[in-house]
């Protein structure tokens, strides 16, 4: 088998763990919005489908880098064993994928790229081939992830009930203009910072703080239209149900800035030790991350219903308003996540903001059954998944040899 044999290869895996990875954690982005019925699965599944591909495109390379350079030392690797192993982690991450996807559970792609490619750098290379200061930094950032996201849950439902209490629409629009805010905020900082590389203060940090100012007005106007054309006690549902959109939005953003990197990190790899085919490293990140988005894209399209009840229904209760504050936590925890380069677990952050709403309503309103499982799946993913890309390298190496 060729190097162009193995690249082919390569580029059908890439593709086919960027859709797996659409159409299992298409419920991150979508799960929350159709189980509190505040939009139809069709309609959600599009815009859905446009976030992640723009997340993708626009903050894909700050996650990227992380998978790329840090994570393995390929100095020690020659060209066919960086095509081999980044060929083997993404098999072996698509089928762990699919298997979860059939059994309707949610999972880290993340966490299956991250143990695929340690387990064939152990395997190749030895204990010394694996940046362990990073791989320890991305342990921490995973069991951490869950417990961020679900605290940022369980204030802003606090402070959303404080609200309701209250029975004041005008403080409840004021709340959501706060919500959006910081909403906004969280998706410009690594939008920034992406665009401008490590560039100026001001391009780094004052505009992406600045920017959600003027996007808050046409939205804040969007809220009192809303406001306006309901009555009664029904004024702070409809304006959940508004803002439920924004955070699936965002949310969808959110995931493709963050799990783009899972196919574009290791086929950027495979591409740059691919020979004389690819030469311009930015343009070759770039094409990395519009075939993983596109592949993301067509995953939440095609087969995203699949673990959407899990999410949207199965952990708790969804309301409107418990619906946006999920997302809205995940959102945040996640891009903070990319703007620093670790790699997480995006299934994590939803799980962990739908459990945080569902613990600030009390502890009977959470499925501890159903979250034991799923937290047994994600770590059952490193073993599992280190094991298949060691497997599925000698095979490779096999047809590589003849």
């Amino acid at each position: 088998m060729t190097n162009l044999s193995i690249l082919i290869i390569s580029f059908v895996a890439a593709f086919a763990v960027a859709w797996i990875n659409g159409a299992n954690n298409a419920a991150n982005s979508i799960g929350a919005v159709v189980g509190s019925k505040a939009i139809e699965l069709k309609k959600a599944l599009f815009y859905g489908s446009l976030a992640e591909l723009l997340g993708a495109i626009l903050c894909g390379s700050l996650i990227s880098m992380t998978l790329t350079r840090d994570i393995m030392k390929f100095e020690n690797a020659d060209d066919k064993w960086a095509l081999i192993g980044m060929a083997s982690a993404i098999i072996a991450a698509t089928l762990w994928g699919l298997t979860s996807t059939i059994l309707k559970i949610p999972i880290s792609i993340s966490q299956s790229i991250v143990a695929g490619v340690v387990g064939f750098s152990l395997m190749r290379f030895g204990v010394q081939n694996v940046n362990w200061p990073i791989i320890l930094k991305i342990l921490v950032s995973w069991i951490l992830a869950p417990f961020i996201s679900a605290s940022i849950a369980f204030i802003a439902q606090k402070v959303v009930l404080r609200a309701s209490i209250e029975r004041s629409s005008k403080l409840t629009l004021i709340t959501a203009d706060l919500f959006l805010y910081t909403l906004l905020a969280a998706m410009m900082i690594p939008l920034f910072a992406a665009i401008s590389e490590g560039g100026s203060l001001i391009l780094s940090t004052a505009l992406p703080l600045a920017t959600p100012l003027a996007l808050i007005t046409p939205l804040h106007l969007r809220l009192i239209k809303k406001r306006a054309s309901v009555e009664g006690g029904n004024v702070n549902k409809a304006i959940f149900r508004e803002l439920l959109l924004y955070a699936s939005i965002a949310m969808a953003f959110s995931h493709g800035a963050h799990d783009a990197a899972n196919a574009a990190g290791p086929l950027f790899i495979i591409m740059h030790a691919s020979g004389s085919w690819f030469t311009n490293s930015r343009e070759l990140l770039m094409l990395a991350l519009l075939i993983s988005g596109i592949g993301i894209s067509l995953g939440v399209i095609m087969w995203g219903y699949t673990v959407v009840e899990t999410i949207g229904a199965k952990i708790t209760l969804l309301t409107p308003e418990t619906g946006f504050l999920a997302q809205y936590a995940a959102s945040i925890a996640i891009m903070m996540f990319v703007k620093l380069g670790i790699p997480v677990s995006t299934s994590a952050c939803i799980v962990g903001g739908v459990m945080g709403v569902g613990l600030a309503r009390g502890l009977k309103y959470v499925d501890y059954r159903l979250l034991g499982k799923i937290f047994a799946v994600w770590y059952l993913t490193i073993p599992v998944v280190a094991s298949l890309s060691i497997c599925i390298s000698y095979v490779l190496q096999a047809f590589a040899t003849t």
